[in-house]
């Protein structure tokens, strides 16, 4: 297996202070550090690229399961859902 170098590029942000210092104790708390949880964070946003294998599953897993024919959206309980699980880790 090849490996190359990977190109870093700087970023800057600018948080919170009081922010940034709760996240730094978090980072710590985790054996980790900020710049690695960004990191981690933006993988994580980006994905892995893995189109064929995005596309597979899909395929796989659509179409699957008997929808409801008497559902109907509710804006209302997908907020009230959100508003009582937020903050619940």
């Amino acid at each position: 297996m090849r490996t190359y170098p990977v190109h870093m590029a700087n970023l800057t942000l600018s948080v919170d202070q009081q922010l940034l210092d709760k996240v730094r104790k978090r980072a710590q708390a985790l054996g980790t550090s900020v710049n690695q949880m960004v990191r981690d964070y933006f993988t994580s946003v980006a994905g892995d690229d893995n189109l064929e294998a995005d596309l597979a599953f899909f395929r796989q897993t659509s179409g699957q399961g008997t929808p409801d024919p008497d559902y109907r959206f509710n804006r209302d309980e997908i907020y009230e859902e959100r508003f009582q699980n937020y903050g619940k880790s």
